[in-house]
């Protein structure tokens, strides 16, 4: 699993149809830092991920 933010996860969601990302913790105990975001490791993914860090 790739830790990803919501910016990437919306990225990934857009560019790969059946992209499988996890979020964490959906709500704590006062709300702030709401849950982390995972996304499955394939090449796809992991491509993609590199292209979008990279610009």
């Amino acid at each position: 699993m790739i830790f990803v933010t919501k910016d990437e996860a919306d990225y990934l969601r857009q560019n790969i149809k059946n992209v499988k990302i996890f979020k964490t913790c959906r709500l704590k105990n006062n709300g702030s830092n709401r849950g982390k975001r995972y996304a499955e490791e394939t090449s796809a993914v992991v491509n993609l991920l590199a292209k979008y860090r990279a610009d």
